[in-house]
């Protein structure tokens, strides 16, 4: 036994060094880069006290290869070391600065294995970002070789010209992908080579777009390889694959950062410049990082936010292109997983692809159609951005939808202007578009653009009038942006290596400007040659040019590459055939009708602005809001419960969706977003409608854009109502069914008023006049037929409630049938001008989600505006079934049906109003013009007394909020009137009597 323990003893004493040998290391194990790749023993005992002296720890991380290699670039005369020792983990940061270099080299030591920890030389001092950290751009995933390569092959296989290899088409896919080189180099943190390899293919870039821009001749066709279905599959498979790689595997770096704060301080009533959080000396709030700083602090505002001290050096398009997103999600103020970061940068890389696709539809057909958006979605680099979660997408974007409308200077002078408050590099193509493309040979293009130009930057700038005083805030804008821009300093181009006073580091500074004012002089230059331009020349000088922005730029980085790359691919992959400025397929030939679409493009811009409006000031106090209850139904039905049955709703069915969709929202704030932007998109949707009524109607000049113009900025007419209710769904129904019929697609506009009627009941006192208007221009049979759609769309949805719980749906309808004079409408504003004047006595009740007038007299009253809202809306429906079928009068009739079963019901709440914002401005001639100034007059009496005054009224029977009730109410009436009386004089143009074909007869 005693054998058996000394033999094992000896066995034990034999193995334990090398064992300690084999599997700890005596230290940490470094790559060349001064990086840990393997993790060093973990002492048993902690330290007590240090080993070694400052000028020891100095000495090692001077001996360091790395260290060594660099400093040997500086002379030893005028070089200074700094070492302090960190007892929290033992190690000692040794500092080495020289001269006017300032910092050349920083690091750590280990005290007790006497090993560098981490050496850091050059341009890795000051920035991290150049130290090579895996993933710190686009993620890990999209930066592994596999994932690249693929993408790559990917991009080149589908675009290539493979029957011809040596084809110069070849050659330029291969040059634009060549720039993954130069990235591999600076993820492996070397910077100075990363940086050299950018520069061969921009310059060879610049030379094509040159060669194809001044030559106006596109490259050779070639014959296709991939068909466009397949192009489209793998086009449509790489969309999903960008999204999911964005939210699974991406971060969001300090650009994105920037934007939602940009976003938070737009929506809480402030500009983004000078606004940014910052450290200083602001009292911390927040956890430790992992590099153990503390950079959560409490700002002037009293929100503990994340330090982005720099992120106020963009445009102001670039914030406000962040608010959807900011709206949607919020923003606690930390720098977390920002989801707002990630849908602004989902949604603006696919809005990208969806202008390359028109662009391509336009100028090539479905080929190119389908091939840029290809291209756009396999380029890695277009991934790298989208992972990185920037803004780079936006303005290439604005481009792209300013260059697919180039025939119109207006519409080059939006897009171009819109790019440049982005990003200011834009700025750089304006003298091209601005003189597109004709020269200076035609003034009056050039003036449309400048005007257009000046107009959208004026629109861009708004948020400057959200400080107190706007001009000091126009030079906090320039200090923080431009200025900021030209003080830069970066070593990520070869202009400002002179920075670092290294030998063999070239200092450049001097070529930069040169070819800086080369750049400019041909910004200029191409203004006037060629002195016409083709669609094809447009796009090759316009990658010209941005690619000779980023060449000089001080600070040029991977992420700016998508900004030229649409033109490019324009250049490279367009068809022989563009050789002239020719008129969009997709518009009309005639200047008179592309005006239609430019007039809907600024109703659009129109309504987005006014629709931001009322996230301000006044309109943004939204007192009484109905938003709380569609919640409750949304997270009831997220929950699994069954509406009618498991909990009572006072809206038909197909209200539904619009209190289940902001569900997506994260908490009560981000349920609000998400019903907020549907609501908008209704509103547009709502826009549209009347766009394609209006066009049906042939309407051309102000009767064009004059309704869509009050449509857009009726909301904040109305007030905040707007944003706390969802009638903005069913009056864009109505009016896109009123667009059907006015089409000629009777049943589609069938259809959508019985689905209308299942979302809140208006749209069926539309269906008998709807079914009028077929009977006279169709036949009696189709106008059947439209009926059983309109009756069939409304049982289809509501059918299936009634047979899960036909209690549940017959309280719905009890409760409506049996409300009572709600104070808002007519009768109760008689009574309350009758209160005012006589002192008869008045009672309130409140029940069925109304506050009502209740008595004998209020009683009788609402029984006689019942049976009168029937006479009155039979009698529309008789006298239009009389009558001519002609399309004005049709829509003449929807508004005034609408308008009577509003105004003469017992419940005439604020928001009903919103129902005739769509329909009452497409009433033709002076007519429609007075029935739309009365409509204005309403929702602005209305805005006075609600929802301000609603509780005086109720409570106290307010003076001034009953008469503005009754004034609103009587407008209402009159706008009936007007629309229903048979007064010739209300017609815009009389129709002049056309001469007799044949002599007239003396008389006898």
């Amino acid at each position: 036994m005693r054998r058996t323990l000394l033999a094992a003893s000896l066995l034990v004493l034999v193995l334990a060094p090398a064992a300690r040998s084999a599997t700890t290391p005596a230290g940490p194990v470094y790559d060349e880069h001064g990086r840990i790749v393997k993790t060093p023993f973990a002492p048993l005992v902690q330290q007590e006290r240090q080993r070694l002296t400052a000028q020891a720890a100095t000495a090692i991380f001077l001996r360091d290869h790395k260290v060594h290699d660099w400093l040997s670039r500086y002379p030893r005369k005028g070089r200074t070391t700094d070492a302090t020792f960190t007892s929290g983990d033992g190690s000692w940061t040794v500092h080495v600065w020289w001269g006017a270099a300032g910092e050349i080299a920083r690091g750590r030591v280990d005290d007790a294995s006497r090993t560098v920890l981490e050496a850091w030389t050059g341009p890795q001092v000051a920035w991290s970002m150049a130290r090579g950290y895996p993933g710190a751009f686009g993620g890990k995933e999209l930066n592994s070789p596999w994932i690249w390569l693929a993408l790559s092959a990917v991009f080149f296989f589908g675009l290539a010209n493979l029957r011809r290899p040596l084809s110069m088409r070849n050659l330029d896919l291969l040059v634009l992908l060549s720039f993954g080189v130069s990235l591999a180099y600076f993820n492996n943190g070397q910077v100075f080579q990363s940086t050299w390899l950018a520069y061969p293919p921009m310059a060879y870039l610049i030379g094509r777009m040159l060669w194809i821009g001044l030559r106006g001749r596109p490259v050779r066709a070639s014959a296709p390889v991939w068909p466009i279905w397949l192009l489209a599959a793998v086009t449509i498979f790489l969309v999903g694959f960008r999204v999911g790689l964005n939210t699974e595997t991406s971060n969001v770096i300090d650009v994105g950062y920037a934007g939602v704060i940009g976003a938070q301080r737009i929506a809480t009533g402030s500009a983004p410049y000078g606004h940014m959080p910052i450290e200083d000396d602001l009292p911390k709030c927040g956890a430790t990082n992992a590099d153990g700083a503390v950079r959560d602090r409490v700002q002037p505002n009293g929100r503990c936010e994340t330090a982005n001290e720099t992120g106020d050096t963009y445009g102001p398009v670039s914030y406000q292109a962040y608010l959807p997103g900011y709206w949607i999600f919020g923003w606690p103020g930390r720098w977390d997983d920002l989801p707002a970061a990630h849908f602004t940068s989902i949604f603006w890389d696919i809005l990208a692809m969806l202008a390359l696709l028109l662009v391509g539809r336009r100028f090539g057909g479905w080929r190119l159609a389908v091939t840029l958006p290809f291209a756009w979605a396999a380029y890695p680099f277009t991934e790298y951005t989208s992972n990185a979660n920037t803004n780079d997408a936006i303005m290439p974007a604005f481009l792209i939808f300013g260059f697919w409308v180039a025939s119109s200077p207006a519409g080059r002078g939006v897009g171009s202007a819109l790019a440049s408050w982005t990003k200011m590099a834009a700025l750089i193509v304006v003298p091209l578009w601005a003189t597109y493309p004709d020269g200076i040979r035609r003034p009056r293009p050039i003036l449309l653009f400048a005007a257009a130009f000046v107009l959208t930057t004026l629109a861009s700038f708004w948020i400057l009038f959200l400080e107190p005083h706007p001009l000091h805030e126009v030079r906090v804008f320039w200090d923080r942006t431009f200025v900021s821009q030209f003080d830069r300093h970066s070593p990520f181009s070869l202009w400002d290596w002179g920075q670092y006073h290294a030998r063999g580091i070239p200092d450049l500074a001097w070529l930069r400007k040169v070819l800086t004012g080369v750049v400019v002089i041909a910004a200029v230059a191409f203004a006037f040659v060629p002195r016409r331009k083709s669609p094809l020349q447009l796009a090759a000088l316009t990658g010209a040019l941005l690619i000779g922005f980023e060449f000089v730029l001080i600070h040029w980085f991977y992420l700016y590459i998508p900004w030229f790359l649409p033109f490019v691919a324009f250049a490279v992959l367009a068809p022989a055939a563009l050789t002239r400025a020719e008129v969009p397929a997709w518009l009309p030939q005639k200047a008179t009708d592309r005006r239609v679409v430019f007039a809907g493009a600024g109703a659009v811009a129109l309504l987005l602005v006014s629709w931001t409006l009322l996230h301000f000031s006044v309109w943004n106090r939204i007192v009484i809001t109905d938003v709380p209850v569609y919640e409750g139904y949304g997270r009831a039905m997220v929950d699994g419960r069954i509406p009618y049955r498991d909990f009572h709703l006072e809206y038909p069915p197909a209200a539904l969706p619009a209190f289940l969709l902001p569900t997506i929202g994260n908490g009560s704030q981000g349920y609000k977003n998400v019903f907020d932007g549907s609501m908008l998109f209704c509103a547009l949707a709502a826009l549209g409608a009347m766009l394609v009524c209006l066009r049906a109607l042939g309407r051309r000049g102000p009767p064009l854009w004059a309704p869509l113009a009050f449509a857009a900025l009726a909301p904040p007419l109305l007030g905040s109502i707007v944003r706390s209710r969802f009638d903005y769904l069913p009056a864009a129904l109505a009016v896109a069914a009123l667009a059907a019929l006015l089409l000629g697609r009777d049943r589609i506009g069938a259809g959508l008023l019985g689905l209308g009627a299942a979302t809140k009941v208006f749209p069926l006192v539309l269906i008998p006049l709807a079914v009028a208007y077929t009977w006279r221009r169709h036949g009696r049979a189709e106008a059947f037929r439209c009926a059983a759609i309109s009756a069939g769309t409304l049982l289809v949805i509501v059918l299936p409630f009634v047979v899960i719980s036909p209690g549940g749906v017959w309280h719905t309808v009890t409760v409506h049938a049996t409300r009572g004079l709600q104070v808002e409408s007519l009768g109760a504003a008689v009574l309350l001008a009758a209160h005012q004047l006589t002192g008869v006595g008045l009672h309130t009740v409140s029940n069925s989600g109304s506050q009502n007038l209740s008595g004998t007299g209020a009683d009788v009253l609402a029984v006689v505006l019942m049976l009168l809202q029937l006479a009155v809306v039979a009698a529309l429906w008789i006298s239009f079934a009389r009558g001519p079928a002609d399309r004005e009068r049709l829509v003449r009739y929807f508004a005034a049906t609408v308008c009577a079963f509003i105004v003469l019901g017992k419940v005439l709440s604020p928001q009903f109003l919103i129902w005739l914002i769509p329909l009452v401005p497409l009433v033709a001639g002076r007519r429609g013009l007075l029935a739309t100034g009365l409509l204005g007059l309403a929702c602005v009496l209305t805005q006075f007394w609600f929802p301000t005054r609603y509780w005086a009224l109720v409570n106290d029977y307010s003076t001034t909020a009953s008469w503005l009730v009754f004034t609103r109410d009587l407008v209402l009436l009159a706008i009936i009137a007007v629309l229903v009386m048979p007064v010739r004089d209300f017609a815009l143009r009389r129709t002049p009597t056309a001469p007799s074909a044949e002599p007239a007869k003396a008389p006898a």
